[in-house]
């Protein structure tokens, strides 16, 4: 390809729009594949009751020039829930209040796995609640003796799945290739004219 100076001048001129626009299109690009690879993980990794958290897994991006920000968010401001399935590694959940820590089973949970009431004591059903001898374990029983909370005073483990993280770090190492491939085809594309 032979060019004139003013040809290159004006191939020239037109890089910088050029290299922006293409910028933000690999970023646009990249916040749709995050925010799918990061709902997909989640569905695989976790078992779905509600949808919320699905709902709430979003990509954003912040478009400033070349200064680009991509960031993917999941759950709501002060939710614990994410926080804890994310990771990392382990969350430890101990009991307050009387040292168990309840969790409700049988008519306690929706269909889809969902507590109903937020503890024994709000739960209209609840009669007595029974523990071993050494007082570490126990159930809370209903008005047709049912099991509907069964009460522990040790702490549970939770492991992380990190179904954004691995999202993110998957994309975000492929995005300089991407951000490469589409600047060179920009270029070609400029001095072509």
């Amino acid at each position: 390809m032979s060019l004139t100076p003013h040809q290159m001048t004006e191939a020239l001129d037109r890089l910088p729009r050029v290299i922006a626009s293409e910028v933000q299109r690999a970023a646009l690009q990249l916040a749709v594949d995050l925010e799918g690879r990061a709902k997909t993980n989640a569905g695989n990794r976790l078992r779905r009751r509600s949808g919320n958290l699905m709902d709430s897994i979003r990509s954003d991006v912040t478009l400033r020039g070349f200064d680009t920000t991509i960031a993917l968010r999941a759950g709501h401001p002060g939710d614990t829930y994410v926080a804890v399935q994310e990771g990392p590694g382990t969350t430890v959940i101990t009991p307050k209040g009387d040292g168990f820590l309840y969790i409700p089973v049988g008519g306690a949970v929706s269909g889809s796995g969902v507590k109903r009431y937020a503890g024994p004591g709000s739960d209209p059903q609840t009669t007595v609640q029974i523990t071993n001898r050494a007082g570490t374990a126990g159930v809370v029983l209903g008005r047709n003796r049912e099991v509907r909370w069964i009460a522990t005073k040790g702490p549970i483990r939770i492991q992380g799945k990190r179904f954004a993280g691995d999202a993110f770090d998957a994309l975000v190492a492929s995005f300089p290739q991407l951000l490469e491939q589409r600047l060179a085809a920009a270029a070609e594309e400029a001095f072509r004219g």
